[in-house]
């Protein structure tokens, strides 16, 4: 009888809460109310949370904030923060609901001084609302005493094309503790391309010496001694002038200590004032001039600065087609990721005497040099030296184009009775003489099968043998075979352009198929190679953001995607240290490209007016 008695009092309880709930809910939301939550001071330039919070209801959309001229608005989103309670004391019921609903802003002072906030209307259930206004106080950060910002370049004036290196140093005086850093390195004018300087590529995140900083809103690394370096590496494509700066570093600075209080959470609760100061440093202009044209070999790389080729091989006592793996090494100013791919093919000496890949090696950079390693074979056994390689490049403090070489490499190679190099790899597999033949090139007769008498002729049989249809149908299929040769050459020759296009998809999946082992590197250079081939360009010349740029001129959406995956694969290759990270094999890079490259090829059957002028 308890336990009944018990279990009816819990369902009246119950029942009494459910029917309890709506009319509290309803009063609660009968009471509604707006007010507005915005900082009393603020500095100009830093972006502050504002909060526009409706209690009793949440059936408000979001409030317009256009008429803040002094401020720049940004919607961050809804925030709910509603509760629901319920206790129940000896038999009595309680419940409360607080309904919070809060729309928030972010608010950027444009100047200094006094700035009001008019009275904001608030739609709530249909129903006009309107805030208090309020009155922020906007100051202008003070200039950091002790703290020096500076500004330097190696260029005050560049070719096209050559790298230039730009440092922001911020020095800080002894005994000071900041926090909330964030550096502005404005980079304006003239086309160029941008990556991290040789410093900041050479740090990790797990270098002492290293701390992570935003630039531009970009989180970036920079080193840390006594001073914090962060550089930055332009690669002008176009003349004019590149204009860098107003350098700025804003950061709080530790300026006092408070007495403690109860509301601190310790052990986390600062005591520390800090105040808002900057640093700035005056503007640079890099005048960057045009290459000449005088002089200008016809196979130009590309390069710009001072450059050095080195070559070394692994054996110089050999035979006729013994492998020889040889390396060879471009050294010279940072970037060295502009040193394009080596095609010793172009090498005519070298192609002449050795047999050499058929595909532009991709480069194998490291910190101090381009390194490329390939396989050849000596073609016969009068070779004695591996032929010097060749490198051009523009030499900005001569003015002038220059060609330099790798010294001969000498060699011994001895002759071979089982070794031939057909320069087709076709030719390797001939199939052997047929062996029922003799070396005189007779074959065995069996004379018991032979007979004395002669047999009738069938010329039905006879013509329908296969030697018969063989010679009859012979003739008219090499004058076919002949027609469609001569026809493929005069279409070469009269459109050399769209035979380019034709073997690019080809050149790119051996550029994909060799760059196994750098993904990355592979499926830049091979996207790059076919929109030179695609839009009739020099492979030397054409950059990543260039091929981008092509694509993107078709109009199509694979073009677009083609842009945008270049993009990504130079954020791979010059994002730093956090880009670096990322493992390029899980992104199936040459698979992605080969996808894009199909859907270009379809939706871009014709080359875009212009392409090649």
């Amino acid at each position: 009888m308890r336990t009944n008695r018990v279990q009816l009092q819990c369902t009246i309880l119950a029942v009494i809460a459910a029917c309890a709930l709506p009319s509290i809910a309803r009063a609660q939301q009968d009471r509604i109310a707006v007010r507005l939550d915005a900082p009393q001071q603020v500095y100009v330039g830093d972006p502050n949370e504002l909060d526009i919070v409706i209690t009793g209801s949440k059936n408000v959309d979001a409030p317009d904030l256009s008429s803040l001229r002094d401020f720049d608005v940004t919607y961050r989103g809804p925030q709910d923060s509603s509760m629901q309670s319920m206790t129940i004391i000896n038999g009595r019921v309680q419940s409360s609901v607080s309904i919070t609903y809060a729309h928030v802003y972010s608010i950027t002072a444009r100047h200094a001084g006094q700035l009001e906030i008019p009275a904001i209307p608030v739609i709530v259930d249909g129903k006009p609302y309107l805030t208090r206004p309020a009155t922020v106080e906007a100051v202008e950060p003070k200039q950091g005493e002790g703290f020096k910002l500076e500004l330097l370049s190696d260029h005050a004036t560049a070719f096209v094309g050559e790298p230039i290196t730009v440092q922001m140093v911020w020095t800080l005086p002894q005994q000071v503790r900041v926090s909330n850093l964030l550096f502005s390195l404005p980079i304006e004018g003239a086309a160029h391309d941008l990556m991290p300087g040789p410093i900041t590529r050479s740090l990790s995140q797990n270098d002492g010496r290293s701390i992570v900083v935003p630039l531009n809103g970009v989180q970036v690394l920079a080193l840390h001694d006594n001073t914090v370096t962060i550089d930055r590496t332009i690669i002008p494509s176009e003349p004019g002038d590149i204009v860098v700066g107003d350098a700025r570093a804003d950061f709080l600075l530790e300026v006092g200590r408070r007495a403690p209080s109860m509301n601190d959470f310790f052990p986390f609760g600062s005591q520390a004032v800090t105040e808002r100061r900057f640093s700035s440093a005056s503007s640079l202009t890099i005048h960057v001039e045009p290459l000449p044209t005088a002089g200008r070999p016809a196979d130009f790389s590309g390069l710009v600065g001072s450059y050095n080729i080195s070559a070394t091989v692994d054996a110089k006592d050999v035979s006729v087609g013994d492998p020889i793996n040889l390396t060879v090494a471009v050294t010279g100013p940072y970037p060295l990721s502009l040193v394009p791919a080596l095609d010793l093919a172009r090498q005519s000496s070298l192609k002449k005497n050795f047999r050499v890949p058929r595909e532009p090696i991709l480069a194998q950079t490291n910190s101090g040099a381009a390194i490329f390693p390939a396989m050849i074979r000596a073609r016969s056994a009068k070779v004695t030296q591996v032929d010097p390689i060749s490198l051009n490049f523009f030499d900005p403090k001569m003015g002038e184009y220059r060609t330099i070489q790798t010294g001969a490499i000498p060699i011994s190679v001895k002759a071979s009775n089982t070794i031939t190099l057909p320069d087709e790899p076709e030719a390797d597999s001939a199939p052997p003489p047929p062996q029922e033949h003799r070396p005189g090139g007779l074959p065995d007769i069996d004379r018991s099968q032979v007979s004395a008498g002669a047999a009738p002729l069938d010329l039905r049989r006879e013509v329908r043998s296969p030697a018969v249809i063989a010679m009859l149908a012979a003739p008219p299929a090499l004058c076919l075979l002949a027609y469609s040769v001569i026809g493929v050459r005069s279409w070469r020759r009269r459109d050399p352009a769209a035979r380019r296009r034709h073997a690019a998809l080809r050149h790119l999946r051996k550029t994909l198929r060799r760059g196994r082992n750098a993904p990355v590197e592979a499926a830049a250079a091979g996207l790059c190679n076919f929109a030179a081939d695609w839009f009739d360009q020099p492979r030397d010349t054409l950059t990543a953001p260039g091929a981008g740029e092509f694509y993107a001129g078709t109009g199509t959406l694979a073009g677009a995607q083609l842009r945008e995956f270049l993009a990504t694969c130079d954020a791979r290759r010059f994002g730093g240290p956090m880009a670096q990270s990322v493992d390029p094999a899980a992104l199936d890079l040459s698979e992605r490209a080969l996808s894009l490259a199909h859907e270009f090829i379809r939706q871009a059957r014709t080359p875009p007016k212009g392409a090649g002028a």
